[in-house]
């Protein structure tokens, strides 16, 4: 297996308990998230919807900032920005794979409630996004929600699931705008219907964009992935489309 080390990290927005407001200005999408001034205390998951109302009224406040971001941003071309140094363009990987783990964790080790650790690996996702279309990189595939997350506390999944209808509502204009293309791999019979309603939706309406493809894996497993593939193979098989003892 491959693996490429970016000599950049990727940092999420909270990363302390003191911040100073940013003197940048984002100039490429995917759209950035405000510096929080101040400390959030930890909660206990029963307690987990309580932060969804926080969560998205911080969302909703910024969402006339980012949108003037990207109007001033709208005239950079896609490859504008230079690799980072020890990156060679021919040596990008086209496909990059990566498992978005760690966010209660991080929530924790900073005193901050659980959904905010979650909405942090939101706007890394966003930042990854960004550098892979600045960097050619072509496909990403981000391991979002795992078959054995179902056992995680209720509160805590129907915030997820939340999460992920939130997020492609909110960014379903973009990926059109910026010719990006959505899916989802996993087992969707298990996600509520209005969220596999929309991802059916977002995949319909992106799929014949052509610049990057985002695939979300999201009730999945790789158990379930090649079981999947064991059931097409044997259907194949019935069909009379595939000969058993000969080579393809």
């Amino acid at each position: 297996m491959l693996s490429l080390v970016f000599p950049i990290r990727i940092q999420n927005s909270l990363s302390s308990f003191k911040h100073k407001p940013s003197s940048s200005t984002t100039r490429d999408w995917p759209r950035s998230y405000r510096n929080h001034s101040h400390a959030y205390p930890p909660i206990s998951l029963p307690k987990f919807h309580k932060v969804l109302a926080t969560t998205t009224d911080v969302a909703a406040e910024e969402e006339e900032r980012e949108v003037k971001e990207r109007v001033a941003g709208a005239g950079d071309s896609p490859g504008e920005e230079q690799l980072p140094a020890g990156l060679q363009q021919e040596l990008m990987p086209r496909h990059v794979a990566v498992i978005m783990d760690g966010n209660v964790r991080w929530a924790r080790l900073r005193g901050f409630p659980a959904a905010l650790g979650h909405e942090a690996g939101v706007r890394s996702l966003r930042k990854l996004i960004g550098l892979c279309c600045k960097w050619g990189i072509r496909v990403l595939t981000v391991f979002a929600f795992s078959c054995d997350n179902w056992i995680r506390p209720k509160v805590e999944v129907d915030f997820l699931m939340h999460l992920f209808e939130r997020e492609i509502k909110s960014e379903l204009e973009n990926f059109i705008r910026e010719g990006i293309q959505i899916s989802m791999i996993g087992d969707s019979s298990k996600l509520p219907k209005s969220l596999q309603e929309l991802i059916a939706d977002a995949a319909k309406t992106t799929k014949e964009n052509p610049r990057f493809q985002l695939i979300v894996a999201v009730s999945y497993s790789g158990q379930y992935d090649i079981a999947q593939a064991c059931q097409r193979i044997a259907h194949k098989v019935k069909d009379g489309l595939i000969q058993p003892g000969r080579h393809q």
